[in-house]
């Protein structure tokens, strides 16, 4: 009996009965089940299932049946009988259908659980659903494992008999409300959900410390990946006296895994150093939330430095500060990318789910009262880089979330970038600038006192036993904490049993102790080697090594555990702070057994966790670990190579439940370890077994037909960057690489419809595509013209969908500059400047974070050098006029700008400077040239940019906010006229994706305000309200409507209801008509904010998305 319920804590637990689910008691019912499975086909049964702890998820056909069936926070029901009842009588021919239906269904479900779960069933026979269908359903379960547990029999067929006598199925004549009954009678200790409804925590809003409820309805969304910290959760647990040993231990043991809050209200956490600048960052950047230049906060060190307990540590600080409300976020591989989908006009831009929850449950604090949230993520992880984290915190500030965002990252390898890897370098680069850092040292010399005192007041260790833990662990400075974890964990039981007195009563030497154990002079080899026999001799108890298939007679019985693929696998991902779903690598043990959970559970090293849709997944404590582990068992990265392989080949067909997670695993592994990895030392490392990976992706699609097109970008990068670049190959086999690399990426397009390609693997493809064609181009040496403009094509329709796409913008640059190049008519290559600038242009509207980043900067100068070499370009241009180009004369301008340091983002400093513009200016208004200029989107855009700075001489954009300009009537006219002329142009509803196109509707929606069309200007504006990419800046004011000298004009409002709690309200003014203008108190500047109120000094700023209103703005030059 406690066996069933101990199994159901550590697997998936499904409740399967039929029709009449009214016999089932509440507490059955309300209990955490994975999933449901029922012949019931009443809505009603959804209502009584549903709770504020989990929604519903009706499933009423087996395609239906994907991944994350077995969240328990969106429980599924799977209802055997679809949407209706069969209805008595029923055709025989009709229920032989019916029936085969259910048990397909319920086969499935088999499947699904075959290596982990367990499905409890209260017993019921109905006419299109007998035992004989429930034998048929679960014969495929693996003999002997138990993992069918049936109630409430009281005659045993046939059926049942042969389920039971294989050792599929256990019965029993009790029914299931019974059982349960009984249970809660003898095992008060099992933990079910608490059943309280409300959780609180602090907002200092109206000054007072008062806790706030908030219903825990509101947290179901996000609770399997985010924490919101509250009163109980910080202080539930009451530890005895005599136990904080032991609780220390869970401490330091899971803390990698989660925050252990209970360690920080005890003060179990070693305060490290650097967590008070750490502290003062996250005070200085909670403070400072909405301004435009606050950057989020980024812990980076080496692993091992103790970054997670520090983040945690911060989070508690801050939460029992009473002003903030605090979410800390655990899981590094949560996806909250936006998805992008195609539209009749456009895209559609959708937040995951994952994203949409944590946006409002963020809300609902702000509606709280929160003046701003804490967030902290804790994200150092080789597979999740820090662009993550930035898209998150531009994301959330776009939907106007106040929050603050910190998270951590594993140390950058400071090298000289690798020019044959320009895309990962130009992400770090321009990444690195978009963070305040703080670094986490190793070394804790400084912290040694407080470590003692953490062991000998807390721990009520004898100060003996602590001297020498903390002398053995000296003996590897730079893994100390480390070594302590270590030690602590695995020597606790015989600390407490006195065997140091034993083995050396002046307890100097703990070397002594483990000699007997191994014989590795090497302190930290001797406490890991220890811990692993240990954890072998716990898997042999259990009885695993007997089913190693690769265990040939008895003789075997004693090689380690830890020599086996199971074992092996897991420590590769581990290194990289990978997990393996259980399912995964129960198939590569090539057995099962359900005492293995609990055996490594227990286990100092493995850890047992559930992802965001609660599936099982194992990994070694932390990376450090399972590198050492490598280390000691003499693993080369061949070996390691192998294992990986080995994943790809053992990995689920595309019809298995949860491929998808064993196929995100695989490819992280696979990109981590890759020729584009970030880091050079990982890159040489792995570089000979690239040709073995290549090999084992190759098979998944033409041998077992597997078209995962994650993995297929990834076959192509490993050709192109391996093959392809190698010049200690021949040049044919180079270029047959590069040539199949191209040949996947067109298969792989060509089924787009028939694998359901998202839209950001397809552009993946597209560009690794044009990478190749690139790459061949140079090594072929062959003038093919096609080429290039079939890539900026791809490459632009790329951009077009996401222009955060780094890859693209490298691709686009590179192909230019190569084309240009390669090109021997001047003519043609006067146009191929043209296209370069304006690629330059377009890259520093749509991503201004690319433009700043140093790889961009080199490119713009080698770019703009090339007009240095134009000096003959004046004796063509009336030739290119004459065929309709306007090449010439944009080189030609774009050079006397260049001559005179004119730059767009810059304000005029001189007379020189505006003599250049003029000058350029009077090429515009040539007769001869104005209807070839017309055309040109580069010419048009230079324009727009003139204009702007001969009158203003401030740029368009500029830092902070509520910028003036003073520019008469007749200039707003004129540069309406060139956004009016831009958008009809150039801007198709497909290209209104566009950041350059975004940019010219705002200036048109300033222009239009400028000239008093103020309806026509806010419906500009709403046009791109919807539309988040550009971040935070899509809410920031920018521009004030100002009078030709620079003074921002008055209006007069009458004040709407006003927000307390948010602090915002809406004011009515006439020239706006019907749409009120929403405003920020503070902006006020008034005590008084009544609904009724009349100001008549109002003044206006535009954002991307609304003007605002304003009262003595400080506004910006």
């Amino acid at each position: 009996m406690n066996e069933l319920f101990t199994r159901m804590q550590y697997e998936p637990s499904i409740l399967m009965f039929g029709n009449k689910y009214k016999r089932l008691n509440s507490t059955v019912l309300d209990y955490a089940w994975n999933a449901i499975v029922t012949t019931n086909c009443d809505l009603s049964l959804s209502a009584v299932l549903k709770n504020d702890m989990r929604a519903i998820v009706d499933v009423i056909k087996k395609d239906n049946m994907q991944a994350n069936l077995m969240d328990r926070k969106r429980l599924h029901i799977i209802r055997l009988f679809g949407e209706t009842y069969p209805a008595e009588p029923i055709d025989e021919l009709d229920k032989e259908d019916i029936t085969d239906r259910a048990t397909a269904i319920l086969s499935r479900m088999a499947e699904i659980i075959q290596r982990n779960g367990i499905i409890l069933i209260e017993d019921f026979e109905e006419s299109c659903f007998s035992h004989k269908e429930l034998r048929k359903s679960f014969r495929s379960l693996y003999h002997n494992q138990k993992q069918i547990y049936i109630f409430n029999c009281k005659e045993k067929d046939q059926y049942l008999s042969a389920l039971e006598a294989q050792g599929i199925a256990v019965i029993f004549e009790q029914s299931i409300n019974d059982y349960f009954e009984d249970f809660f009678g003898e095992e008060q200790e099992f933990d079910f959900p608490d059943a309280s409804k409300s959780i609180q925590f602090y907002v200092e809003a109206d000054k007072t410390q008062t806790p706030i409820s908030i219903e825990k309805k509101y947290l179901l969304e996000t609770e399997s990946f985010a924490t919101l910290l509250n009163i109980r959760l910080l202080n539930e647990i009451k530890i005895p006296e005599n136990m904080y040993k032991d609780y220390f231990y869970l401490f330091l043991k899971n803390s990698v895994r989660e925050p252990q809050w209970y360690g920080y209200n005890y003060g179990f956490n070693l305060h490290r150093v650097y967590e008070d600048r750490l502290y003062r960052k996250v005070k200085k950047g909670i403070e400072n939330v909405g301004k435009p230049n606050n950057r989020p906060l980024l812990v980076v060190g080496q692993t091992g430095t103790g970054k997670s307990i520090s983040l945690a540590a911060i989070a508690y600080k801050i939460f029992n500060e009473k002003k903030y409300p605090v979410v800390y976020i655990n899981d590094p591989d949560v996806n909250f990318y936006s998805n992008v989908k195609y539209k009749q006009k456009g895209i559609n831009r959708k937040g995951s789910p994952a994203f949409n929850a944590l946006d409002a449950l963020l809300e609902c604090l702000e509606n709280s009262g929160a003046k701003a949230t804490f967030l902290v993520w804790d994200t150092s992880s080789y597979s999740t880089g820090r662009e993550k984290c930035y898209r998150l915190y531009q994301a959330l500030l776009a939907r106007g979330r106040k929050v603050y965002l910190l998270s951590s990252a594993y140390e950058v390898n400071n090298e000289q970038p690798d020019l044959e890897n320009e895309d990962e370098y130009v992400e770090e680069s321009v990444l690195d600038k978009k963070f305040e850092e703080c670094n986490a040292t190793v070394e804790i010399s400084t912290e040694i006192e407080q470590l003692k005192n953490i062991l000998i007041n807390k721990c009520k260790m004898p100060e003996g036993q602590v001297n020498t833990i903390i002398n053995y662990c000296a003996k590897n400075s730079s893994n100390y904490l480390l070594m302590l974890y270590q030690a602590f964990g695995i020597l606790r039981g015989d600390l407490s049993k006195g065997v140091f007195k034993e083995a050396n009563a002046n307890l100097q030497d703990l070397d002594k102790i483990l000699e007997k154990e191994v014989e590795d002079t090497e302190p930290i080899n001797n406490v890991f080697t220890l811990a692993m026999k240990k954890i072998e001799s716990d898997l042999v108890s259990a009885g695993i090594i007997d089913n190693l298939a690769d265990v040939a007679d008895n003789e075997k019985k004693k090689i380690e555990v830890a020599k086996d693929d199971f074992i092996k696998c897991i420590a590769v991902c581990s290194q990289f702070k990978l997990k393996m779903p259980y399912d995964f690598a129960l198939r590569i043990l090539k057995t099962y057994n359900e005492k293995i959970i609990r055996t490594l559970a227990k286990s100092t090293f493995f850890v047992i966790t559930q992802d965001y849709h609660e599936n099982y997944e194992i990994s070694l404590r932390t990376p450090l670990e399972a590198a050492m582990y490598l280390s000691a068992k003499n693993l080369t990265p061949l070996d390691e190579i192998e294992c990986v392989v080995k994943m790809l080949r053992m990995m689920n067909p595309s019809s298995g439940y949860g491929q998808q997670q064993e196929v995100r695993l695989c490819e992280k592994i696979i990109r981590i370890i890759g020729p584009n990895s970030t880091n050079r030392e990982i890159r040489n490392k792995y570089k000979k077994g690239y040709p073995e990976v290549i090999n084992a992706l190759k098979e998944l699609r033409e041998e077992r037909n597997i078209w995962e097109p994650i993995l297929i970008s990834q076959e192509m990068t490993y050709l192109r960057e391996y093959y392809g670049r190698d010049e200690a190959l021949s040049i044919t086999d180079r270029i047959k690489a590069l040539e199949e690399a191209i040949r996947i990426a067109d298969d792989v397009l060509s089924k787009i419809e028939y694998l359901g390609i998202s839209m950001g693997n397809r552009n993946a493809i597209i560009v690794e595509s044009c990478n190749s064609k690139l790459l061949l181009y140079q090594l072929k040496e062959t003038n093919d013209t096609l080429l290039f403009k079939e890539l900026r094509r791809d490459l632009r329709t790329v951009i077009r969908y996401d222009n955060f796409d780094y890859h693209a913008y490298v691709t686009l640059m590179k192909a230019s500059i190569t084309e240009y190049k390669n090109e021997d008519d001047n003519i043609r290559k006067i146009e191929l400047l043209e296209s370069m600038c304006s690629v330059a242009d377009e890259i520093m509207f749509e991503n201004p974070d690319v433009a700043n980043s140093e790889y961009f900067q080199r490119k713009v100068t080698e770019i703009y050098t090339l007009l240095e070499d134009t000096d003959t370009v004046k004796s063509y241009i009336e030739e290119l006029v004459a065929n309709g180009s306007s090449a010439g004369l944009y080189v030609w301008a774009r050079k006397i700008l260049r001559e005179n340091k004119v730059d767009y983002k810059k304000p005029i400093i001189d007379l020189t400077q505006q003599d250049a513009c003029e000058k350029v200016y009077s090429i515009f208004q040539d007769e001869r040239y104005k209807a070839v200029l017309g055309e040109s989107e580069p010419c048009q855009y230079m324009l727009l940019n003139i204009v702007w700075l001969m009158n203003n001489k401030q740029p368009i954009y500029l830092e902070g906010e509520c910028w003036i300009t003073r520019m008469s009537e007749n200039t707003w006219k004129e540069l309406l006229n060139i956004c009016n002329g831009f958008i009809m142009k150039f801007c198709s509803d497909m290209e209104n994706a566009h950041q350059m196109a975004k940019n010219i509707k705002y200036i048109k929606a300033l222009c239009l305000g400028q000239l008093g069309q103020y309806g026509e200007s806010i419906s500009v504006l709403r046009s791109m309200e919807e539309d988040s990419s550009l971040g935070l800046k899509r809410v920031f004011t920018k521009h004030m409507l100002c009078d030709e000298n620079g003074i921002p004009r008055k209006f007069t409002g009458r004040l709407g209801k006003y927000d307390e709690i948010n602090r915002n309200g809406s004011i009515y003014i006439d020239e706006f008509g019907k749409n009120p203008i929403y405003y920020h108190g503070p902006h006020m500047k008034s005590a008084e904010l009544d609904e009724g109120k009349v100001f008549d000094d109002i003044e206006i700023g535009y954002s991307n998305i609304a003007p605002k209103a304003f009262r003595n703005v400080e506004s910006k030059e």
